[in-house]
């Protein structure tokens, strides 16, 4: 089973996973039905630093939620400031100011001018980059 996940600042993390009692072909053979699964808050923040990430969900040794694999960024909106700074589509993100890549909600930022360090792995490079976030 294949498992997406897209984090968006705005509003949290948001997991689509087909149903478990329900993964049927659409009559037209298309994808499996979904179901969204709030993981992290909801409410809309006034910051952003302008990365989407895919990850699967999974479990710390210590059973906490948190991501399987360390993210992979597979979107950056125009003129963000990850952008700026030179974050690519592919890259995996290490740490988030020296938290664990996997741990959950790491990258929501509340207000503009908080700064992050973001350690990323692209290729066989591993790379450290500082950005602030910029208001919506």
């Amino acid at each position: 089973m294949t498992t997406s996940v897209y984090l968006a600042a705005a509003i949290g993390f948001v997991l689509l996973q087909p149903l478990a009692a329900h993964a049927q072909q659409a009559p037209t053979g298309g994808s499996p039905k979904q179901e969204v699964v709030r993981l992290g808050p909801a409410t809309r923040s006034r910051a952003t630093l302008g990365i989407n990430i895919q990850a699967r969900p999974g479990a710390s040794p210590e059973g906490k939620p948190r991501w399987a694999d360390y993210p992979v960024v597979s979107g950056l909106a125009e003129g963000s400031p990850a952008a700026k700074v030179g974050i690519r589509v592919g890259d995996v993100i290490l740490s988030v100011n020296g938290v664990d890549g996997r741990e959950l909600g790491i990258m929501h930022p509340k207000t503009p001018g908080e700064t992050y360090v973001l350690r990323i792995r692209r290729g066989s490079e591993i790379l450290e980059f500082t950005m602030v976030s910029a208001p919506r």
